[in-house]
């Protein structure tokens, strides 16, 4: 049970009405496969508070602002710039902000382009606030669940603080999503992800294979890895083999890898 103040339109309500508007309001909005289904390899394993999740997909957001369109209709002489901010899980949660075009409401261009990290799509919102740079007032808004977003090049539709729609109030904006990959992986310089590259780079040394191009990842159950779990999850490429996986294992484990002939792989077939 959420309880939220109906009486102010703030940015709570802003989500709560964002995610009712994907069924059009009307109904129940499912929780993600995560949560309520048994056959997802995270069920029952999946902590929102955790920074690295092994059985999740994580995705790289590019969003472009370019331009705006009467996105403050009282006054079209303000200085104004954007900011878009991911709301969703702790990890995933970080904004950016546009330059200040002075003093043009009426159709300024900012044409800049915006990278973030997402781990968990299925809880994620992109909020684009349209700002007063001289006192920082909310001129327009717009919050849209992150898997509702088409790509491409779109005109975005504006609502006022109120969360009310403005009628000509649009932002051009062009963007997409790019799942993980092992590529990706490894380009990567935030130092959020630091200890989530060590992984990768545990597998691209396991793995041995020259790196050309982008390596899509799968998921691998193995079971009696750690004592303390039931099974752990490893991400492997197309490519990897059952000396890969062992040798994953083995570092997973903290295992000297001198011992990997003692070990081998059991594949389990449903009949």
């Amino acid at each position: 049970m959420a309880a939220l103040n109906f009486q102010t339109e703030d940015t709570p309500m802003q989500l709560h009405n964002s995610l009712f508007e994907t069924n059009g309001k009307c109904g129940y909005v499912s929780k993600p496969r995560v949560m309520w289904d048994k056959s997802h390899v995270m069920y029952r394993r999946f902590n929102p508070w955790d920074k690295q999740f092994d059985g999740i997909h994580s995705s790289q957001f590019i969003v472009s602002v370019l331009s705006g369109q009467y996105v403050c209709q009282a006054n079209v002489n303000v200085s104004v710039y954007v900011e878009v901010e991911i709301i969703g899980i702790q990890v995933d949660c970080a904004k950016q902000r546009t330059k200040v075009v002075p003093k043009n409401a009426l159709n300024p261009i900012w044409n800049e382009t915006f990278h973030f990290r997402v781990m968990f799509q299925d809880l994620t919102f992109v909020r684009f606030s349209v700002t007063d740079s001289t006192n920082n007032h909310l001129l327009s808004q717009r919050i849209i669940p992150l898997r509702c977003l088409r790509p491409g090049y779109r005109h975005m539709r504006l609502k006022n603080a109120q969360n009310r729609d403005l009628n000509m109030s649009t932002l051009f904006i062009y963007s997409r999503i790019e799942e993980e990959s092992l590529e990706n992986t490894e380009n990567r310089e935030d130092p959020q992800t630091e200890s989530d590259s060590k992984e990768s780079d545990s597998l691209v040394a396991a793995v041995g294979t020259p790196i050309c191009g982008k390596r899509k990842m799968f998921f691998l159950v193995v079971y009696g890895v750690l004592p303390d779990e039931e099974y752990t999850i490893l991400k492997i490429i197309q490519e990897s083999t059952t000396l890969d996986v062992l040798t994953l294992c083995l570092q997973r484990s903290n295992t000297p890898l001198e011992k990997l002939n003692d070990y081998i792989l059991v594949e389990e077939v449903p009949r």
